[in-house]
């Protein structure tokens, strides 16, 4: 809060979540999502392969995800294989389940705030294969945990779910930004990847915290069909469920005689039950975010161990000059394994 005796010359603003370049998780650089589409044999199959934030359903271990569907054919499994070598030797990872249910968005989504249920937009999807549907949830299993979703990079649930004509469904009565994701909205891009996440229908492989970084080549073949027949993808693990989540209700402000004051409250990657009289588990080893300020091409960024910080007018100074500027901050949690999560960020009008 602000008291009532600011100075004059006090500012503030609140923030907005931002993906930093160096914060990006995944398999990828850019989305963690690899498209995967291969003929082998008689069946046709479509696969994704993918990580998760930290979720209630999926946990908070470090994963790899694949969604396999068929296309054409009659197919009931497949395996994920990874090879550690470059593609010499392949060991299987995982059993998959071939029941995927997957699509393409035919419209966007405007941004909307995450913490609030969005009552006025609609999704359109158009499903990989006629026998693929989607259903309508009561309220209630939304809570739970049911019609969770990944769309492009973020994960939305849905209530309701309505055919509009073979394998298009319209969906609504949406909860947006889940597991963190608040930070990399649909937005109005059309034709992204949509894989409904239940977890009967996934596939996974565990991996321990030292394998964080390190790159496979991955097949997906279905059963009683040769791995040498199948092509490889090349995919790293970016241990997005150790990323942590931004943090939230980042406010700052100016005063002229005290400086740039930020203040904000971390978000647990792995406590997501509202328990009373408990806070939420820390998550990580300890307590640290790193904050940066940026003006006019300038930064500044230092480690704190609190959910606070303060640039003094010093300082403000030595590293920005004299007013007027504009200075965003940014904070973001650190994980001992992975580094710096998502960051929160929020700009000043100093004049």
């Amino acid at each position: 809060s602000i008291s009532a005796d600011v100075a004059l010359s006090t500012v503030e603003a609140v923030s907005k979540p931002v993906v930093s370049s160096d914060m990006q998780t995944g398999l990828t650089a850019s989305s963690g999502l690899v498209a995967y589409s291969t003929t082998v044999g008689a069946p046709t199959i479509s696969a994704d392969i993918f990580e998760l934030p930290a979720t209630p359903q999926f946990g908070a271990e470090p994963k790899i995800f694949a969604s396999v569907n068929r296309l054409g054919g009659q197919i009931s499994s497949a395996g994920l294989y990874l090879s550690d070598d470059g593609g010499v030797d392949y060991k299987l990872a995982a059993s998959l389940p071939v029941a995927g249910v997957t699509g393409t968005t035919l419209n966007g989504l405007e941004d909307r705030n995450p913490a609030l249920p969005d009552l006025s937009s609609t999704l359109e999807v158009q499903l990989d294969h006629e026998d693929m549907a989607l259903y309508s949830r009561p309220r209630l299993a939304l809570l739970n945990g049911a019609n969770l979703a990944r769309v492009g990079t973020e994960l939305l649930q849905f209530e309701t779910a309505q055919a509009t004509e073979s394998g298009t469904f319209l969906l609504s009565g949406l909860l947006r930004g889940r597991a963190g994701t608040d930070h990399s909205l649909v937005g109005s891009a059309t034709g992204q990847r949509f894989i409904l996440l239940q977890s009967g229908d996934l596939g996974s492989q565990s991996f321990d915290q030292t394998s964080i970084g390190s790159s496979y080549q991955a097949k997906i073949l279905p059963a009683g069909q040769v791995l040498a027949d199948a092509p490889a993808h090349s995919v790293s693990l970016g241990g997005a469920a150790l990323k942590p989540f931004a943090p939230a209700h980042l406010k700052a402000r100016f005063d002229s005689t005290a400086g740039v004051t930020s203040t904000w409250t971390r978000r647990s990657r792995v406590g997501f039950a509202w328990l009373d009289g408990a806070d939420a588990p820390l998550g990580e080893a300890s307590l640290a975010f790193r904050i940066g300020y940026s003006a006019g091409g300038q930064t500044f960024t230092r480690d704190v161990t609190a959910e606070g910080d303060t640039l003094t007018t010093t300082e403000l100074t030595t590293h920005f000059g004299s007013s007027p500027l504009t200075l965003t901050i940014t904070v973001a949690q650190i994980s001992d394994v992975v580094g710096a999560g998502t960051a929160a960020s929020v700009t000043l009008q100093i004049s």
